[in-house]
């Protein structure tokens, strides 16, 4: 389930700017993709009841993505990318078999007295800055060449993500592991060239 607000705004002097929110919820049975019947037959984390199902693991109730694109004098272009989203679901387990079904990993507690369940805690908000310098040299016959800079999450910010320890019975439960998930790298940083011809 979800709401997707956008806004577009072009300006008369080269300057536009896009803003898109979005509200979602994505909840069900075991994994992203489990049908019913794979959930049952392969389930560790069985409770029996209705905290059987609740956040998947890319549920993030709140995304923005916001952009701008400058024109700046002597050719020079400025664009950049904000992105910012809620943390994701996490399942807090136990290394245990606490429900009597022969299987470990049952749900628990989450590490903040989160009731035990489905997607019971969230992982680390995520922010990142985008952005580009782009300088154009322009030629005869609708060529032209463009040297850019690109650097990606500008300020280098730590984006967690969903890398928290989820086991109870690990003394680091609910603490960051030490390691980013994809997509939610450290700065980087890129030249390029582009000709049209």
């Amino acid at each position: 389930k979800g709401l997707q607000l956008s806004l577009r705004k072009r300006f008369s002097n080269q300057i536009q700017f896009t803003a898109n929110y979005t509200l979602s919820e994505a909840s069900g049975y075991g994994g992203i993709g489990e049908s019913l019947a794979v959930f049952q037959a392969e389930c560790r984390t069985c409770i029996g009841d209705d905290r059987d199902t609740g956040p998947l693991e890319n549920d993030a109730r709140h995304l923005f993505v916001g952009s701008g694109v400058f024109a700046l004098p002597a050719d020079f272009q400025f664009s950049a990318l904000l992105t910012l989203e809620s943390g994701r679901a996490i399942n807090a387990v136990s290394s245990q078999d606490l429900n009597g079904n022969g299987r470990i990993a049952d749900f628990i507690a989450g590490p903040n007295g989160e009731a035990p369940g489905h997607g019971n805690f969230r992982g680390d908000r995520t922010a990142v800055v985008d952005f580009r310098l782009v300088k154009f040299f322009r030629f005869a016959n609708s060529r032209d060449l463009q040297v850019m800079f690109e650097a990606f999450n500008a300020f280098n910010r730590l984006n967690m993500g969903r890398q928290l320890e989820d086991t109870f019975e690990s003394p680091n439960f609910g603490e960051w592991t030490g390691t980013t998930e994809a997509g939610l790298n450290q700065f980087q940083a890129q030249l390029g060239v582009r000709f049209t011809f």
